[in-house]
Parts: structure tokens; sequence; C-alpha cells
């Protein structure tokens, strides 16, 4: 069976032997875990922009390079200088979420290429759809190696699903694993939401989990 890659927001140790490899995040996988080949392209070859929707496995992956390549967490309000002159691979998570001034950014990424040190970039939107105003910025962003996550298809959810139970040392029937993967929703939010509210309802009911508890949730 082909090895799965899952992230999964209760664990928080980011070991790379906590991952299992579908097809919907192998590409990103690779590319993390055969750091530094293969990182990136032509004139911006040392830094990666990875995207994925929310919970798809971008901080696990990005944990994981962290302890690879020794990079640092690099945040708006971090003494930038510093970090940029004291270490040689740096993470910006969720460029779409955080008020970056866009200056700073394009000073991060020119150091970054000018000294031969390594940027990994993680976004819930893809390059294109960023609203990004700096010309210069938009243009290098653009330019950069794009790796994204997929969502979701039958195989990562059975393995969510399946890991889930494990990790409580509970087994789940063929039959409950098959209904609860055809009627989920497809995309990772909604089933990591719908895997904690069954685990509520079994503690606070203290009831084994059956298709009929389920069935209350979904």
């Amino acid at each position: 069976m082909k090895q799965t890659i899952l992230d999964f927001p209760y664990h928080n140790d980011y070991n790379l032997e906590d991952f299992v490899v579908s097809a919907v995040n192998e590409q990103a996988f690779n590319i993390i875990n055969d750091w530094p080949a293969k990182w990136g392209v032509g004139t911006y070859k040392n830094s990666l922009i990875l995207c994925g929707e929310e919970k798809s496995g971008k901080t696990h992956l990005s944990h994981i390079w962290q302890q690879k390549a020794g990079a640092v967490f690099l945040k708006p309000d971090d003494n930038i200088t510093s970090k940029l002159a004291s270490n040689n691979a740096f993470i910006i998570e969720d460029i779409d979420k955080y008020l970056w001034q866009e200056d700073l950014l394009l000073h991060i990424f020119n150091i970054v290429h000018s000294a031969e040190k390594y940027l990994l970039i993680t976004s819930k939107l893809p390059v294109k759809f960023l609203a990004i105003n700096l010309r210069d910025l938009a243009s290098r962003l653009k330019a950069v190696l794009d790796i994204k996550i997929l969502m979701p298809d039958e195989d990562m959810i059975r393995m969510i699903i399946i890991k889930h139970f494990s990790q409580r040392s509970l087994n789940i029937s063929p039959e409950l694993l098959h209904y609860i993967a055809n009627r989920i929703s497809r995309n990772f939010s909604d089933i990591f939401d719908v895997i904690k509210k069954i685990d509520e309802l079994s503690l606070v009911q203290k009831r084994n989990i059956t298709i009929p508890l389920v069935r209350n949730i979904l």
C-alpha cells in the first residue's frame, strides 16, 4: 500500500513518522523530504511556495522541513534583520493571513536569494490570488515554484479516519468506515470537524462509535 501523508490537529509533535502519503500531497511531501534537491526553479530556485486549504498539512510539512534545514519561522513583528543574518533557512507561514509589509517581504526575498539561503512560504491561496500591490514582489512570487496540496480523495479520508481511531486505540469496522467516508464533506476542515464531533458525542453519551451515533452528526 502506498504511504499516505496526514496532518492531525490534535497531535502537535509534527514528526516525519506521523505522516501517511496519498496522491493529494505526494508531490509536496517528496519535495520537502528530498530537500534541497528539486526545491525550486529558475532564478528563485531557493524558494518554494506550498498551497493548501486549512488543516491540509502545510504546518506539519513546514515543521518537517524546519528540522531538516534548521529553518526558523518568521513573523511580521520579529527582529527580521537579526534572524536573516544569523540563519540560513526561513519559513513564512500563512502569507495570505498575516499583515506583512510588502517592502519587508521583498527585502526578505532579496536577501534569501542574494545570500543563497532558503525560504518556504505557505498559503491557503495560490500566488495568483494573493492581493499584492508591490509589483516587484508580485513578479518574484509568481516566478517561485508553487506546489499545491489537493482536496482529499476517498483514500485520504479513510486514512484520516483510521488514524484518528487508532490513536485512541479504537477499532473501526469496515462498514462504519465506509459509511463515514461516503457521507463526509470532501475538505480537510470539515473532515476534522466531523471527527471531533463524533469523538465528543461518544464521550458525552458514553456510547460506542456506531452508525446510529455517527448518523446524528452527519
